[in-house]
């Protein structure tokens, strides 16, 4: 778990500017040399000199409350515009001394492609220096769930107010392709690398209705195993935030059922691993439990690998699985 949100800001990277414009957080001659460093293939030591320089010379405007989206587990974000720069949050930035340790600028730069190159993962560094990593700046978004930074200070109501009232009524807008796409992106990160499903914060949704990955990959484990469209469902509907379930959803019956409807369909049509076994079995059946669905595990699964291995063209082998848990979704 990397990244979460503020107090302040629901929005990423936009309340801090709308609050006080006067603050420049905005930095054309810095976005300008990150640009012209990043797409150059190889820098010259001057060059890595000079863009450090830069970093330092506009380090204490930066680095300030007016810029900082939010904090998760192990880093602290500002808005630079363009870009955003994550720092470790045991980092002090001095409002008099900006550029002083433990702010580390010391080493080569790293520079860091998208190592998956798909459209959802936006959560690899464009640029490392030391302890500091430079990310473009994704826009508008809501991280997935209740933000992990809120919790502490949530009641067990204001959880589920939140949950509802600004997550789920925009997850359940956004449509079916978004979550294919997502599913198939997700379906290209392979063994050794693996999604962070444990957080929900981890996965946003854009002002445009994309779903995206906005922290780093794990390395695959026991504890995370392969990616499924059960972890999906995780993501979605079951976990509120890091360690926190969701909330009942009684008086929103008929949106869960159709928000797992597009779940199960995505990792379908993207060809998803349903249920890593054992791990991903209780999951499954919370989830099933919180659509209040005739089925349990056992039954869901073999009825998906009879529809998945028949003979019938893909998209009758959707409408199959949409007819089937319609089914079980009958009262």
């Amino acid at each position: 778990m990397e990244l979460s949100f503020n107090t302040y800001n629901k929005m990423y990277c936009y309340n801090s500017r709308q609050k006080n414009p006067s603050f420049g957080i905005k930095i054309p001659e810095l976005e300008s040399a990150i640009d012209a460093f990043a797409v150059k293939k190889n820098n010259t030591f001057g060059e890595e000199h000079n863009l450090i320089k830069k970093i330092k010379k506009f380090a204490k405007m930066i680095f300030q409350q007016e810029s900082f989206i939010g904090s998760g587990s192990k880093n602290k974000v500002y808005d630079m515009g363009k870009y955003v720069f994550k720092i470790p949050k045991n980092v002090f930035i001095s409002p008099k001394k900006a550029t002083e340790e433990p702010l580390n600028l010391i080493g080569k730069i790293i520079k860091n492609e998208n190592p998956l190159n798909i459209d959802s993962y936006c959560g690899e560094s464009v640029l490392q220096i030391g302890n500091l990593k430079i990310l473009r700046n994704i826009g508008e978004h809501i991280p997935c769930g209740v933000p992990y930074s809120k919790i502490d200070k949530m009641s067990k109501e204001d959880i589920e107010n939140y949950y509802f009232e600004n997550y789920f009524k925009r997850i359940i807008q956004v449509p079916q392709s978004s979550f294919d796409k997502f599913a198939r992106d997700i379906k290209k990160i392979k063994y050794p690398a693996t999604i962070d499903f444990h957080n929900p914060n981890n996965t946003a949704i854009t002002k445009d209705n994309r779903i995206i990955l906005i922290d780093d990959l794990l390395k695959y484990n026991k504890y995370c195993g392969e990616n499924s469209t059960v972890k999906l469902l995780r993501i979605f509907m079951l976990d509120a935030t890091l360690d926190v379930y969701t909330p009942v959803f009684d008086k929103h019956l008929n949106e869960v059922r159709s928000l797992f409807k597009k779940i199960i369909l995505s990792g379908e049509k993207a060809g998803l691993l349903l249920s890593n076994g054992i791990e991903d079995k209780p999951l499954l059946n919370d989830a099933l439990y919180k659509c209040r669905a005739k089925a349990k595990y056992e039954d869901f699964c073999q009825k998906i690998a009879e529809i998945r291995k028949s003979k019938d063209c893909e998209n009758v082998k959707y409408k199959k699985i949409e007819s089937y848990i319609d089914d079980i979704f009958k009262d």
